[in-house]
């Protein structure tokens, strides 16, 4: 229950910010751990590390930008 609760929260933010990568993950997560079968979550959980510093300097950049 905790992935899928965690990955469709991740999934709902990533959508407003438009990561459309880290909302794909994220449904990926949170099909499997409604099925509970967590086979292959590893280097989907992998990837979020390096997705989600990407994402967060754009949005500093953004920020920076706009004060």
């Amino acid at each position: 229950v905790q992935v899928r609760a965690a990955a469709h929260s991740l999934k709902g933010t990533a959508g407003n910010l438009g990561a459309r990568r880290l909302a794909a993950i994220c449904a990926d997560l949170e099909k499997k751990g409604r099925d509970a079968n967590l086979d292959g979550a590893a280097p989907l959980v992998e990837e979020l590390g390096p997705l989600l510093g990407r994402i967060c300097a754009s949005l500093e950049a953004v920020m920076k930008g706009q004060s």
